[in-house]
């Protein structure tokens, strides 16, 4: 009897503690999210002098719609993004469709905004980089165009992916989870 009541005792003290971990962790999964995938054929490194380096690029920005419904094919003007579509996270989805691809050049120190269709509003400005990766600052609003969803710096690879998550969209009949894809390389 003393052995289930000290088992009782170790459940109430790691539920009360779990708990909230529990909670914010399904907050956090709900919240915006972004992943980098390097180059293909990139090795990893640490980003050296990031305030030196790169002054002007060029990004490729593409809006896609993930959805649970479909035939689990990546479309052709999607194929290049297929390592990372049928790798985690992006493996649970049966469907993905381009809502919008846009080019935005980037010269260091001065933000470049892309508007989408969705109402989005992304600006990404350069900050630097060494001789292997770009730094980039992003800002993308909620599709009111006025909250943020995200504000942040990041290094990547040139010429290397970078993912960030969204929220629920709907897109004629198509619904499911919008995320963006962003590419940029140095000029």
């Amino acid at each position: 009897m003393k052995t289930r009541s000290i088992k009782s005792s170790i459940c109430a003290a790691l539920c009360s503690v779990l708990a909230p971990a529990v909670a914010f962790g399904a907050v956090a999964i709900a919240a915006p999210a972004a992943h980098a995938a390097p180059a293909k054929g990139a090795q990893d490194g640490a980003t050296k002098g990031a305030t030196k380096g790169a002054t002007k690029g060029v990004c490729k920005v593409h809006a896609v719609l993930a959805s649970k419904e479909g035939d689990g094919k990546i479309p052709k003007n999607l194929e290049f993004m297929k390592e990372w579509l049928t790798d985690e996270p992006y493996d649970r989805y049966k469907s993905f469709h381009l809502l919008g691809s846009k080019k935005a050049e980037v010269v260091r120190g001065k933000a470049t905004q892309t508007d989408f269709k969705t109402g989005h509003k992304m600006k990404l400005s350069l900050l630097g980089g060494d001789e292997k990766k770009l730094r980039l600052h992003l800002d993308l609003t909620h599709r009111d165009g006025k909250k943020n969803l995200v504000a942040m710096d990041y290094s990547i690879e040139d010429n290397g992916l970078f993912f960030v998550q969204g929220g629920e969209h709907k897109s004629g009949e198509v619904t499911g989870r919008i995320f963006w894809a962003i590419q940029c390389a140095r000029r």
